[in-house]
């Protein structure tokens, strides 16, 4: 990344001195607007996003640093040489453990080199920081406008096929209960499972929201057909009662007074 040549004697002991070099103050202005703002989306993406934003304000020192080290890490990493050193450790054979560790290269910069980037590159960052801030913040304004637009046309989308969707509803609630009938189930079990089985009741909602994207090519979910679906549910088995109610009856009255009725009833109509 340095331009710094090795046949050069200057020692850069500074960050400032590093960045005296026009081409070098240019990539790690770069590098710190890139990763900043890498670092801002990856933090917002799959987060709330107004509660992310109050964090990375209220943090801002500890989110500052951790962009700085990151950034700091790449230019050691790309100017690093490899120093053998030792830590006072021993093995079991009690020999003394050599170990190594990245440090600048010591024909390029000072010792103090290090210290001065860490420092200097955390106060490039919390300068770029709330730039970044507010770049996010608009893209979430702007996210809401856009969504608020979707949301719109889709309740307009809904609105236009409205008699559409209703048919779909009380189709699928007929169907539904001539597929348990088919299945030689009780009539009254049916009737509480439409009242009461939520399991029962979320399949016929999964299967209306699937034929209305399928047959109409419109997305809705459950809360935008909720409140149809429950009154035609309700509709239909109080219909379905009503019947076995007015089946009873019939039961109920002897077979020669129905007949006696009829030939009453065809009496009139011939007079």
């Amino acid at each position: 990344m340095l331009t710094t040549k090795k046949n050069e004697l200057h020692i850069i002991n500074s960050f400032n001195d590093l960045m005296k070099d026009t081409k070098e103050k240019q990539k790690i202005e770069k590098m710190v607007k890139e990763y900043s703002y890498d670092f801002f989306m990856g933090k917002l993406e799959g987060s709330s996003d107004l509660d992310m934003l109050e964090e990375l304000s209220s943090n801002y020192q500890k989110y500052a640093f951790v962009i700085a080290r990151y950034i700091f890490n790449q230019i050691k990493e790309e100017n690093c040489e490899i120093e053998e050193y030792y830590d006072g450790s021993y093995d079991r054979n009690g020999f003394q453990i050599t170990k190594t560790r990245k440090i600048f290269k010591r024909d390029s910069f000072g010792k103090d080199f290090a210290n001065s980037l860490e420092e200097e590159l955390i106060n490039l960052v919390v300068e770029n920081y709330f730039k970044n801030l507010n770049k996010a913040l608009e893209k979430h304004n702007f996210d809401i406008k856009i969504q608020k637009l979707k949301d719109k046309q889709e309740k307009d989308n809904i609105a236009k096929k409205q008699e559409e969707i209703e048919d779909i509803i009380a189709n699928e609630v007929k169907e539904t209960y001539k597929y348990y009938i088919e299945h030689r189930e009780d009539k009254v079990d049916i009737l509480y499972n439409f009242k009461y089985n939520q399991e029962v009741i979320d399949s016929m909602f999964a299967r209306v929201i699937s034929k209305v994207k399928n047959d109409l090519c419109i997305t809705i979910h459950k809360k935008d057909i909720e409140s149809k679906m429950n009154k035609e549910i309700k509709r239909f088995v109080k219909f379905k009662e009503l019947e076995d109610d007015e089946d009873d009856e019939d039961d109920k009255i002897p077979m020669g007074w129905k007949a006696f009725a009829i030939t009453k009833i065809i009496n009139k109509l011939f007079k």
